[in-house]
């Protein structure tokens, strides 16, 4: 069974119930997921142009290191997040403490059927699983749901790697001051590969797939700071 088009709900509207939060830290394996809606990503809510963008578009850019995460699906909504607690290393721009943690959110990620459909009010769970379907998920039985996933992300992307390291552009959720999205999507992340050296922003980013990423140009940290000045100056 598929996933009749999911609610593509910007993220400024979705609220961050963690109730049903995935409890793993390992990622899926590929034949443990049943429905698979790999087109989703980020929400492109904002285009960076020039380098000068990331710091008009971004309330803050940040360089720190992930400390946990958990996926959920907003109460209701039929929308898998990502809620990162990221603990902030250094500020490049912005007025975030560095020494702090805060809560970073994405677009995507992995949830068991069962923690899934608990999250569902009964409208949405009607309409994405029907009780006349004849589909796989029908057929599982109730230890089944909690053993088998539902995959909002790309092919490939693997689960967030606690102690990875990154620099963020961000902005500050309007409806909720204490989240924060990253701003352009892929586009406002640097993944930091090696000590000091960062791939640059990429669609590839939150992939495994090592051939995938051999290409992307990397910058040095020193580099970016000080692009970053200049941006800001």
């Amino acid at each position: 069974m598929k996933l009749k088009a999911l609610l593509m709900i910007s993220l400024v509207f979705c609220g961050c119930s963690a109730e049903a939060a995935q409890k793993t830290k390992e990622t899926p394996a590929k034949e443990d997921i049943i429905i698979s809606n790999s087109h989703m990503s980020d929400e492109l809510m904002e285009n960076f142009f020039s380098f000068e963008d990331r710091i008009t578009k971004s309330d803050a850019i940040v360089y720190g290191e992930l400390k946990d995460f958990e996926m959920a699906a907003p109460e209701g909504m039929g929308h898998i997040v990502t809620i990162k607690t990221f603990h902030v290393i250094e500020t490049l721009h912005g007025d975030i403490e560095p020494d702090s943690d805060i809560k970073v959110m994405e677009s995507g990620g992995y949830m068991t059927i069962a923690d899934y459909q608990a999250s569902l009010n009964e409208e949405t769970m009607q309409w994405l699983f029907p009780d006349s379907s004849d589909s796989e998920v029908s057929k599982l039985s109730d230890s089944e749901k909690k053993k088998k996933y539902i995959s909002e992300v790309w092919d490939g992307y693997y689960y967030p790697q606690i102690g990875e390291r990154a620099v963020y552009c961000l902005k500050q959720r309007q409806d909720d001051e204490t989240l924060w999205r990253v701003a352009g999507a892929w586009q406002g992340k640097y993944r930091e590969i090696e000590d000091g050296v960062l791939l640059e922003p990429n669609q590839y980013n939150s992939l495994s797939h090592q051939a995938l990423i051999d290409g992307v140009q990397r910058i040095n940290y020193e580099d970016l700071k000080k692009m970053v000045e200049d941006a800001r100056s």
